[in-house]
């Protein structure tokens, strides 16, 4: 029931994704009851949300995460309770799968287990999870801290999910510098040799990507099939536009 397999610890190559990790980490450690991270799309909520998932694990802690996209309340709990291995009837009703979520966590509290329960995409649910938030924040008291929520969603997540939330988190687009390391450090793990691309490639790039660590990732993709099909050719600007043109890269960076 408790058991969890530790998740290896990634690198983060810029210092506003560790902080953010960092401080979700707090937050999982101290028992704060809910932190609210925000960010526009493809900032790297998801990816931070991962690393304080196996970062949890690592610590022995049971860690639950769940996609709020398209859900309401009750599926969001069902969800939950079912990540928490909870048995449930189909027909079972809303205070009844409440009172069984609640029991389940308090009981890993009296057994002083800790339980993050890890939220992506809350602004995309379809209807407003406050009242299931309060329903987590609300065991937490109750347990001395022994649940605590993350969640994370773009900048129009409703503003009394941001009143709930301990800490401030924001992810914002990544400055220039910032977006090279990651694009480089992207690209040696996709095992694409520095000298198969220009500066110019990844200056073209960075503007491309406009900061973006999602848009990063995609035209990092692009580059690293290039070099597997024609390892000898060299990679600039114009052949990366080339690129992007033939596969609509363009269309598909409009996150």
């Amino acid at each position: 029931m408790f058991g969890q397999t530790p998740g290896k610890s990634w690198y983060f190559p810029t210092a506003v994704h560790a902080e953010a990790v960092h401080r979700l980490m707090y937050v999982a450690e101290n028992g704060e009851p809910f932190v609210l991270v925000q960010g526009n799309p493809g900032t790297g909520k998801t990816t931070v949300l991962q690393q304080v998932h196996d970062e949890c694990s690592r610590f022995g802690h049971s860690v639950s995460r769940i996609s709020a996209a398209a859900l309401d309340a009750f599926s969001f709990l069902w969800n939950l309770a079912g990540s928490l291995t909870i048995s449930l009837h189909d027909d079972v009703r809303m205070n009844q799968l409440m009172s069984s979520i609640r029991d389940e966590l308090a009981g890993r509290a009296l057994c002083h287990h800790r339980t993050i329960v890890l939220i992506d995409d809350i602004d995309r649910a379809i209807e407003d999870l406050s009242g299931a938030i309060d329903f987590l924040i609300a065991i937490n008291q109750q347990t001395d801290g022994f649940v605590s929520v993350v969640a994370s969603g773009d900048l129009s997540a409703p503003n009394n999910l941001t009143r709930r939330s301990v800490l401030k988190v924001d992810l914002p687009e990544l400055d220039v510098d910032a977006a090279k390391v990651v694009a480089l450090k992207r690209l040696k793990s996709l095992y694409v040799a520095r000298t198969a691309f220009t500066d110019c490639a990844i200056d073209f790039l960075v503007q491309t990507a406009d900061g973006n660590m999602s848009r990063i990732e995609r035209l990092c993709e692009v580059i690293s099939v290039a070099h597997q099909a024609e390892p000898q050719a060299l990679i600039d600007s114009l052949t990366l536009d080339s690129l992007m043109s033939e596969t609509l890269l363009p269309q598909g960076l409009r996150i």
